[in-house]
């Protein structure tokens, strides 16, 4: 089994590259050819807050994966909400309207009940618990999906929490995990922001995050990434010293209500939860400005975006892309 630990994202992303170029087998799998890692691989993150991927070359869509972070603390499972940030999504989609395993609708409504609230309310009265689970796969549903061929089987099965020192550490398990497009892409996004939220609920501060991939893989159409890899360049420190919270200390239930509300309606002024304020509202206007291939007005929205980590982030892709004649649209 291999163990990668590093800071953040930014540190072991070029490590588990370079161990994926020396240690890789080559492998035939249900999506084509596929370099592995032979046995498990578990990466631990100690700061998992900084969870934006920056390498140039990876190019991860810093939107996409901030907003379907949201679309899944919300509890969501229909494609048409966010297949806006990542139309590719809904090649996953078995009906093209729904994702049949998609995590936010399993921790919240699948399983008849909310799972996030039960582990908050269980971890608040039990602070020594070793029993807050988290669960994804469903036996019950998913091995008669996995029969008839469902494009959308949970990856992550299941995930454990655990108060240390007054920090929420948790270990998320996962069966079949992409390195590019899963672990640290959208996984190491959007799990971390679950981390967050339990932590702010219960009013303690986040603590490691820990990944446990059974089959840690890199298709061949990734391959190239593992040509010259690098040891990472330090990160500027300020980037990490202006986090938004996803939601606040006491504030909790209020502030995630307000967020599940303003994915219906992202355009009204009734709201009060910072990181709306400070983070998807200026992040939602630059997409907006983004599509409509308005270069200028898009990174200058971006410069509303409190949290440094993400702002980085957005305009750092945004100035990757291609945009045609933007300097006349911005002048209309």
């Amino acid at each position: 089994m291999l163990d990668i630990t590093g800071r953040n994202v930014n540190d072991i992303y070029p490590e588990a590259l370079w161990k994926m170029k020396i240690m890789g087998i080559k492998q035939e799998s249900r999506n084509g050819m596929v370099m592995r890692i032979p046995g498990p691989v578990v990466t631990t993150y100690m700061v998992p807050t900084e969870r934006m991927l920056l390498d140039e070359r990876r190019d991860c869509n810093p939107f996409f994966h901030v907003f379907e972070g949201v679309w899944m603390l919300a509890g969501r499972n229909d494609v048409g909400w966010i297949m806006a940030f990542n139309t590719n999504i809904t090649q996953f989609s078995d009906d093209g309207v729904t994702l049949h395993g998609a995590y936010g609708h399993r921790w919240r409504n699948h399983f008849g009940h909310d799972q996030l609230n039960w582990l908050v309310t269980h971890l608040r009265n039990d602070p020594k618990s070793r029993r807050a689970v988290l669960q994804m796969f469903d036996p019950e549903v998913d091995q008669d999906w996995i029969v008839g061929g469902s494009k959308d089987i949970p990856c992550n099965t299941a995930i454990y929490f655990e108060i240390v020192d007054r920090q929420l550490n948790m270990t998320v398990t996962c069966r079949s995990n992409d390195m590019i497009w899963g672990a640290y892409g959208s996984n190491v996004v959007h799990m971390s922001m679950l981390q967050e939220l339990i932590a702010n609920c219960l009013g303690i501060e986040v603590g490691t995050y820990t990944q446990f991939s059974n089959n840690f893989h890199i298709y061949e159409r990734h391959w190239n990434l593992m040509d010259n890899v690098a040891p990472p360049e330090p990160l500027y420190e300020l980037a990490y010293a202006a986090h938004i919270p996803i939601v606040r200390f006491g504030n909790a239930a209020t502030d995630m209500y307000e967020i599940t509300q303003w994915m219906g309606s992202p355009d009204d002024n009734q709201y009060s939860a910072p990181y709306i304020l400070l983070v998807l509202r200026p992040m939602l206007t630059a997409y907006r400005f983004y599509k409509n291939n308005r270069k200028i007005q898009a990174l200058t929205a971006c410069n509303d975006i409190a949290d440094l980590e993400v702002r980085m982030a957005c305009i750092e892709w945004l100035n990757r892309r291609k945009w045609k004649d933007y300097e006349l649209q911005d002048s209309i």
